[in-house]
C-alpha cells in the first residue's frame, strides 16, 4: 500500500515504465485489482484472488476490463460507462485507463493535480472525458428530473396540458386543429431531424381571423382516433422537436384564426411555463435571442410565442461541467472572476453536480 500510494503521487506517463498494477474498490467496498497484464502482478498479491486472473472470471466475458474497473471506482454502472464511451467516440486505451485512475484518485484524495504534456496529447479531452463519467450519475438518471433539463419531455407535457384543458373545450377548434396536424402525425416515420432546417428558417408571418361565415362553415366532427394518438404520444414522450414546434404554431395559428379562445391566455401560458422551467432547472443554456423575446411580454403576439417556442425547443441546451481557462500571460485577476462568477453559482445552485475546470498553461503564464 505504501508502495502504491507513492506511485499514485509520483506517476509519470512520459514513457512506458508508469506502474500499471492497483488495488480498487467496487462501491460495496469488495477488493479488485487493476491490472495490465497478470504475469506482472506480485505473487502476494495474486494470492489475494487465490491465484486466478479476475479478468479471466465469467463475469467480465464480452466486457472491458479496464472500462468495469472504472465504472467501480467511480461509481457508476458500467453500462453508463460504455453509453458515454460511444457517445464520445472515446478510444479507451490503457494509457487513458490509468491517466484517468490516477485523476479521479487525486480528487479522492483531494492532492493537487498538474498534468504536464506537450500541446495535441490529449489532456483537455482527458478531464472532459472524466467530468462527463463524475456526472453520469445526475446526467444519464431518469430519477434525478429536478437537476436534468428535460426539455422535449416537459414541453410535451406542456402541450399535453394545454390540449386538455384548453382545446379540448371548443370542439370546433379541436376538430380544426387535428385536421391541420392529421398529416404530420400519420407521416411521423418520414419526419425527420432535416425536418428542423426548414422550420428553422421559416420567418414568423401574421395570422389573420376569418370572417365569421367562414369560421361557421367548419363543422367536421372531432376525430377521437387521432386525437387518442396525439394525446398517447405526447405522454410518452414520442414526438420530436420539430412536431413539438408544429402542434403549439397550429394551435395559436387556429385560435388566431377561430377566436373561440383567448390567444393572450396562451401566450401567458407559454411564457409562464419556459420562465418556470428556466428558473427550475439552472442548467438550461438558452440563447441571446431567446433572452431577448421573453423581456418582450408585454408586447406578446402569436407570432412571438411561436418563436419563443422554437427557441426554446431548438437552441436550449444544458450548459456544460466542464470549463477550461487558458491561462495566458495578459490575464488579469478580474478576467479570473469574471471566469468563476457564474460557475461558482451554478455550483451553489446545483450541489449535486461536480464541475471540473482546466487551467491550462499554468506553466507559461506570467501570474
Amino acid at each position: 500500500m505504501i508502495n502504491e500510494a507513492i506511485s499514485l503521487t509520483q506517476i509519470n506517463f512520459q514513457d512506458n515504465y508508469y506502474p500499471r498494477v492497483y488495488l480498487i474498490y467496487d462501491p460495496g467496498f469488495a477488493l479488485h485489482i487493476l491490472h495490465a497484464n497478470w504475469n506482472n502482478v506480485p505473487n502476494e498479491l495474486k494470492s489475494f484472488f487465490n491465484n486466478c486472473d479476475p479478468f479471466k472470471d465469467e463475469v467480465y466475458q464480452n466486457k472491458d476490463y479496464f472500462a468495469k474497473c472504472l465504472s467501480w471506482l467511480i461509481d457508476i454502472k458500467y453500462e453508463t460507462f460504455m453509453k458515454i464511451v460511444h457517445e464520445t467516440k472515446f478510444i479507451l486505451t490503457e494509457n487513458f485507463v490509468y491517466k484517468l485512475f490516477h485523476v479521479h484518485e487525486r480528487k479522492l484524495t483531494k492532492l493537487a493535480l498538474i498534468i504536464e504534456g506537450d500541446t495535441g496529447v490529449g489532456k483537455t479531452f482527458l478531464l472532459k472525458f472524466y467530468s462527463l463519467l463524475l456526472n453520469s450519475k445526475n446526467t444519464h438518471n431518469s430519477l434525478q428530473r429536478n437537476i436534468i433539463p428535460r426539455i422535449m419531455e416537459n414541453s410535451s407535457l406542456f402541450l399535453l396540458d394545454i390540449i386538455e384543458t384548453i382545446i379540448e373545450k371548443q370542439t370546433n377548434l379541436l376538430s380544426i386543429f387535428l385536421q391541420r396536424i392529421k398529416s404530420k402525425i400519420l407521416d411521423l416515420e418520414n419526419n425527420n431531424d432535416n425536418d428542423n432546417d426548414e422550420l428553422l428558417n421559416q420567418r414568423p408571418r401574421p395570422v389573420l381571423i376569418l370572417p365569421v361565415a367562414e369560421q361557421q362553415q367548419n363543422n367536421a366532427p372531432v376525430d377521437n382516433i387521432l386525437l387518442k394518438q396525439v394525446k398517447l404520444s405526447l405522454a410518452k414522450y414520442q414526438l420530436k422537436k420539430n412536431i413539438l414546434y408544429f402542434i403549439w404554431k397550429t394551435i395559436l395559428n387556429v385560435a388566431t384564426e377561430y377566436p373561440l379562445i383567448s390567444t393572450t391566455t396562451l401566450i401567458q401560458k407559454l411564457h409562464v411555463y419556459v420562465t418556470n422551467e428556466l428558473v427550475k432547472y439552472p442548467l438550461i443554456e438558452i440563447s441571446s435571442r431567446l433572452k431577448s423575446l421573453l423581456q418582450e411580454i408585454c408586447s406578446s403576439t402569436a407570432e412571438m410565442s411561436i418563436e419563443i417556442f422554437k427557441e426554446y425547443l431548438f437552441h436550449s441546451q444544458m450548459k456544460s461541467l466542464f470549463y477550461r481557462l487558458l491561462l495566458h500571460p495578459g490575464i488579469t485577476e478580474e478576467q479570473l472572476v469574471e471566469f468563476m462568477s457564474p460557475i461558482s453559482q451554478l455550483a451553489r445552485e446545483i450541489p449535486q453536480i461536480e464541475i471540473v475546470i482546466f487551467f491550462d498553461e499554468v506553466n507559461t503564464a506570467s501570474c
